[in-house]
């Protein structure tokens, strides 16, 4: 079984309310505030292609690397309840990524958001298939999520 991983980083900013529209008001997280965020993404296969790849790390990185840069660098990850803030960026010109329904915009939520949209966009060959992704709001803190 082989086993590769990727990172990719950006920068975005956020504030944590629940998925019915709480806020999160114990700390600052309730604020609006900035991140350096990481993901790390893990892929597995029981096989490599004729190159001896399980995925060319230039493609995947462009891959992903690509939509986050489109979508969540310098951006405002807001949730979709957080009908202020949308108003707010809105008005503002700001840019900013509305979460789906049903997610927040913690680190978790980001991780599982992540892991979907990578299964959308890469087409696995060879028996390869991602394994997890890990998203770091702090060099200290992440989530990771696997099905």
């Amino acid at each position: 079984m082989y086993k590769i991983r990727t990172e990719v980083e950006w920068d975005y900013a956020h504030r944590l309310i629940a998925t019915d529209g709480e806020f999160y008001s114990k700390n600052h997280c309730g604020s609006n505030h900035g991140h350096r965020g990481k993901a790390v993404i893990t892929l597995c296969s029981i096989g490599v292609d004729k190159f001896g790849f399980v995925i060319d790390f230039g493609i995947i990185r462009k891959i992903i690397k690509n939509w986050i840069d489109n979508n969540w660098d310098h951006s405002t990850l807001v949730n979709p309840k957080d009908y202020d803030l949308i108003e707010f960026l809105t008005n503002q010109g700001d840019r900013h990524f509305i979460m789906p329904d049903g997610y927040t915009t913690s680190a978790e939520s980001m991780a599982k958001f992540l892991y979907l949209k990578i299964r959308e966009l890469i087409e696995f060959d060879h028996g390869a298939s991602l394994k997890e992704v890990t998203v770091y709001e702090t060099p200290t803190s992440s989530a990771t999520y696997s099905e």
